[in-house]
């Protein structure tokens, strides 16, 4: 008797940090999103500093901006319900934040001034950094399409929570 309430109890456990690690995987991709700006601004303020570049204000004010993302991840992690927009309003904002920054700077770099924004930079990399400012601009905004899913409940790791919940309401 005592070996079957300890399976049971083994069950509800694992039952519960599946469940657990469904919600928080459902934030990954914009967990993931936000620590790779963070090191593409740190870099970026970094090589700027030492460029002695004044400039450098956009990526400090970009870093301390992607400080309120990592609270509101902080504060959802173990979160078991839909996502409102108003938990996630500073990944929202910052994300839109990034988004329009990297679209700027793309074009920026067809007006010539990639030397002034980037004086680490020849005029022969000008395509390289065109490449990464748009692969970036392109992964905020992939960030800021998974947010709009995330609170309208249409991304897939909904779909697997909610059938999670059916298979283990089941087997109950």
């Amino acid at each position: 008797m005592a070996s079957k309430q300890a399976k049971v109890a083994q069950r509800d456990a694992s039952q519960k940090l599946t469940k657990k690690n469904l919600y928080f995987q459902r934030l990954l991709l914009l967990r993931y999103l936000v620590a790779f700006f963070f090191f593409f601004n740190l870099y970026w303020l970094l090589a700027a500093s030492l460029a002695g570049q004044w400039l450098r204000v956009v990526p400090l004010s970009l870093l301390l901006f992607s400080m309120g993302p990592v609270s509101e991840f902080i504060r959802l992690y173990g979160h078991h319900a839909t996502i409102d927009p108003k938990q996630l309003f500073f990944t929202t904002w910052y994300l839109r934040l990034q988004t329009g920054t990297m679209i700027i700077l793309f074009l920026l770099t067809f007006f010539g001034v990639t030397e002034v924004v980037f004086p680490y930079f020849t005029s022969q990399s000008t395509e390289y950094v065109r490449i990464v400012l748009w692969i970036s601009g392109v992964f905020a905004w992939s960030g800021v399409r998974k947010l709009k899913k995330i609170f309208r409940n249409k991304d897939k790791h909904w779909q697997w929570i909610r059938e999670f919940e059916e298979i283990e309401r089941k087997g109950d």
